[in-house]
């Protein structure tokens, strides 16, 4: 008993690792294939990621300072010519005839770098002015007469030269603005000094804003970056221009405190990643921000702006993302592979295990069937013997038995010893101890004469139908042995079937094997005694010996065939043997 038990326990704990060793295997599989893939996803995501980061700040950086030099550049010609014509003899003759033909002139050689050009007197009266076409909507004549010597810029032009930026707030001319002037304004002025060096006046240059722009677009166009965007702020952080459109630079030019502080914050040549939001309207996400500081052009000492270039991180990063995006596609592609090839895994194991157990059942009843035949041929023959001796003694004393009586009596000793021969035979052809003749024989033929014979035998209570294969089904089998099998087969089946029912006997196969498949529509056999069916001496019958099934088993499995049986309880059941083909049996010569 206990024996039995750690049999059962050790077959359980086998059967789950044999469930368990598939998936196993199929996720180690799966691990191992799908891990580096992440893992060089995320190395190849990260290198690439921050490559541009790099690449990014570099270009910012680049971006800031390259155009803020350039800004630098045009106020030091600009401021280079406002001392320049502040010394001509035209200036210093304050004669606004003779000035307005040089102020005409210069503004058509250097179009179209200004937008308005006047000369003050030192009482601060304007005596000259002139605006180029496309410039100012404010017409120059509006200028002439009027008296900027209250301006506090003024006094300081007088005693030198200085440079004056104003906004909307706080323009250079108040007075005459009225608000149509650009915003902001840049203005050079330069004291008009006699031959012995006295101030007679001021000349007063406004530089056209749309030039400042304009520079700032170049930029971005020669930058061949996506999303990439310049402004140029006061010292304090007011945004005075942008290729940016003004409502989204609305929180830097209306001063706000928060956008202002995220500026200011930022040192001059370094590169940081702010919330867009921070700086702009309707931004989202996160920005690469540089900014750069104007440091002038000796003598010209700048304005102190600040140049800002700034990148959406997410147009930054593109590509790395796009390669993250296909090594995630990738993975899903591979995934699917590894899932394919885990499950053709799994089911090669399955199927490697079922044939693993198949093996192992016909390997344990080919041991139950060598133990057994080996008892019963080790008694068979001598109790053949003893059957001979008592049979052949039963005949000579039935002869010479006077009594009817006694007749009787030994006609039952003698039908007993007949029926105990036959049970012998039986023994010596299950253990295989009597060797028929095996000839190649035509199973089709044994089938249709089986029939036949059933025919009369079952007297129409169960239905007898044939199925042939067109093509021979021969087979190299004892003739006897055939028979054995199919009326083993088919009276297992009438059994099965006590109010009747349909039996087919059905030929088939390939070139290299022949099948018989016996079904019927009985009752069905249960699984827990379909696992023993081949088992020797058992049986599920009152009057059965055990002995038909597994005679059956040993003839296949000797003759190098198999045999399986499928069935469904109150559906039926199909017993098939597999044999091996063999060339057809040459007819015998007339010779």
């Amino acid at each position: 008993m206990t024996t039995a038990r750690n049999e059962n326990a050790t077959a359980r704990r086998l059967e789950r690792f044999r469930s368990v060793l598939p998936l196993a295997i199929a996720a180690t599989v799966a691990v191992v294939a799908i891990v580096p893939l992440g893992v060089m996803a995320y190395l190849g995501y990260s290198a690439a990621a921050n490559a541009l980061r790099a690449d990014a700040k570099a270009r910012l950086a680049e971006t800031a300072s390259h155009t803020s030099n350039q800004l630098d550049a045009l106020m030091l010609e600009r401021w280079g010519d406002a001392k320049s014509l502040s010394e001509t003899l035209e200036a210093r003759s304050m004669d606004p005839t003779i000035v307005m033909p040089l102020m005409k002139a210069v503004a058509a050689n250097y179009a179209p770098n200004y937008d308005l050009l006047l000369v003050a007197d030192t009482r601060g009266r304007i005596i000259a002015a002139y605006d180029p076409p496309d410039s100012s909507p404010e017409p120059a004549g509006n200028y002439v007469g009027r008296n900027v010597k209250a301006e506090p810029w003024f006094g300081a032009a007088l005693r030198s030269h200085t440079v004056v930026v104003s906004d909307a707030d706080n323009p250079m001319l108040p007075e005459l603005a009225r608000g149509a002037k650009h915003t902001p304004e840049i203005g050079f002025t330069h004291a008009i000094r006699d031959q012995h060096g006295r101030a007679i006046g001021v000349w007063m240059d406004f530089i056209s804003w749309p030039i400042v722009e304009r520079i700032l677009t170049q930029s971005v166009a020669e930058a061949h970056a996506k999303q990439l965007d310049l402004v140029l702020l006061t010292h304090d952080g007011k945004a005075l221009a942008s290729n940016l459109a003004p409502s989204t630079i609305q929180p830097l030019a209306t001063g706000d405190p928060a956008a202002r502080q995220t500026i200011t914050a930022i040192e001059s040549g370094q590169v940081v990643e702010v919330p867009a939001s921070s700086m702009f309207q309707g931004k989202h996400g996160r920005e690469f921000v540089a900014t750069y500081h104007s440091r002038g052009k000796p003598p010209y000492l700048g304005l102190g702006w600040i140049m800002l270039a700034t990148q959406d991180t997410r147009d930054t990063l593109a590509p790395a993302i796009a390669l993250r995006h296909r090594f995630v596609i990738a993975g899903f592609i591979a995934i699917a592979f590894i899932a394919l090839a885990a499950a053709f895994i799994m089911r090669a194991l399955q199927s490697a295990v079922r044939r693993e157990e198949s093996l192992q059942q016909s390997l344990r009843q080919s041991y139950k069937l060598e133990a057994v035949g080996r008892l019963t041929s080790g008694i068979a023959h001598d109790f053949n013997n003893l059957l001979t001796v008592i049979g052949g003694n039963a005949q000579l004393a039935r002869r010479h038995a006077a009594e009817e009586r006694d007749q009787r009596r030994l006609d039952e000793i003698i039908k007993a010893g007949d029926q105990a021969t036959d049970l012998v035979r039986r023994l010596l052809s299950f253990s295989r101890a009597s060797v028929g003749k095996k000839q190649p024989t035509d199973l089709n033929i044994h089938v249709n004469e089986t029939v036949d014979m059933l025919s009369r035998l079952f007297h129409g209570r169960v239905l007898l139908a044939t199925n042939l294969s067109t093509r021979d089904a021969t087979i190299e089998l004892d003739p006897v042995e055939i028979d054995e099998i199919l009326l083993n087969l088919t009276f297992n089946a009438r059994d099965a079937m006590p109010d009747g029912g349909d039996l087919t006997l059905a030929t088939g196969g390939n070139d290299d094997v022949v099948t018989l498949s016996v079904t019927d529509t009985g009752t069905g056999i249960e699984p827990h005694v379909r696992e023993r069916i081949f088992d020797p001496f058992f049986t599920t019958k009152s009057t059965g010996t055990g002995l038909g099934l597994a005679t059956v088993y040993g003839i296949v499995t000797e003759a190098g065939g198999s045999i399986s049986v499928e069935s469904e309880l109150g559906a039926g059941t199909t017993f098939t043997v597999t044999l091996p083909r063999v060339e057809q049996a040459a007819p015998p010569s007339d010779i």
